[in-house]
């Protein structure tokens, strides 16, 4: 299989030279410089964000990140053993899905933990709750393990159950959480 080639474009007054490279190839092993002072970074080439501008590479003990910016030159290394690293690197399709679908849902949990026109308060406490029980948002209401609702002002006078011993525990959790952020302000 053949590698996909990144094109790596230098900031203006970079150093160009006969040495230095325009382009590397996924999994590559290249040294980069970035100042005359600077150790350079070596690594496999993971990938190029052109949108931000980060090179990412994949180093024997180490991952670094890069801006473009303040690249002056890349150099290959082309030995057996920086090609057998390289070749160790590769991702099967059925690998990539399943970190594709685990970061969808790590993305989707992210999105329904932020409530929408919710106080910074509520906002708080939704977040501090759901560290230690499951809880979600039901527009501006806080549900807590299904059975427990908290209305906004998001304080135990606001909250409501028919499962008496679970509302009472969730009162003194949030009195407890409205005691933290006031010592935070």
């Amino acid at each position: 299989m053949a590698a996909t080639e990144i094109w790596v474009e230098f900031p203006r007054g970079a150093s160009t030279d006969a040495q230095s490279l325009a382009k590397a190839t996924l999994g590559s092993w290249i040294r980069v410089f970035t100042n005359a002072d600077a150790t350079p970074l070596e690594g496999s080439v993971f990938t190029l964000d052109p949108v931000s501008g980060f090179l990412v590479l994949d180093g024997h003990t180490s991952t670094h990140l890069v801006h473009t910016d303040a690249i002056t030159r890349i150099e290959a290394m082309d030995t057996q053993a920086e090609i057998a690293h390289a070749h160790n690197l590769r991702v099967s399709e059925d690998e990539l899905r399943k970190l594709e679908e685990r970061t969808r849902l790590q993305a989707e949990k992210a999105i329904a933990s932020i409530g929408k026109n919710v106080s910074p308060t509520g906002q708080a406490i939704f977040d501090a709750l759901s560290k230690t029980m499951p809880c979600e948002w039901q527009e501006q209401t806080i549900r807590v393990m299904h059975e427990v609702e908290i209305l906004p002002p998001y304080t135990a006078a606001s909250c409501r159950s028919n499962n008496k011993a679970m509302l009472d525990r969730i009162k003194k959790v949030l009195d407890g959480e409205h005691r933290k952020l006031r010592l935070k302000q």
